[in-house]
């Protein structure tokens, strides 16, 4: 058996540098991926954002959508966190019968189209800007 040679030092230590790469940008995209995640949860939670959170989570978005996840991504924003937020707001409602429903449906109504709504388009902005369509079904 022979020793290696340096090319073939160096070509596995690039490897390894190669490797250490993608495993740094894996965990970056994780990161953020939870960090929207979180984000659009507290919007219907009615938590609202921390100073300049709005642009971190915008920043978020066009950085997944460069990534190989930006093509799963509105896939899971459609079907996961989107719903995820409306169980959310549908919590808050389902208990209540006659003139309580009626005025807790109007005011979780009221907060989606003007509190949840606007925020969601604000962060998922580079989404529209790419042309991805997202849509909320019932």
């Amino acid at each position: 058996m022979s020793s290696p040679s340096l090319s073939d030092l160096g070509k596995r230590e690039q490897a390894a540098l190669d490797e250490r790469g993608t495993q740094q940008r894996r965990a970056c995209s994780n990161a953020t991926w939870n960090s929207i995640h979180n984000g659009v949860i507290a919007v219907f939670q009615r938590k609202g954002l921390p100073d300049h959170e709005l642009y971190n989570l915008n920043e978020g978005v066009r950085q997944l959508l460069k990534t190989e996840l930006g093509s799963f991504f509105t896939e899971y924003l459609q079907n996961q966190l989107l719903t995820k937020g409306m169980v959310i707001l549908r919590d808050k409602i389902r208990f209540y019968e006659g003139q309580k429903l009626l005025d807790t449906l109007a005011e979780t109504w009221d907060f989606f189209f003007s509190d949840v709504l606007p925020m969601l388009q604000a962060i998922f902005y580079p989404v529209q800007v790419k042309n991805y369509t997202v849509t909320i079904e019932s």
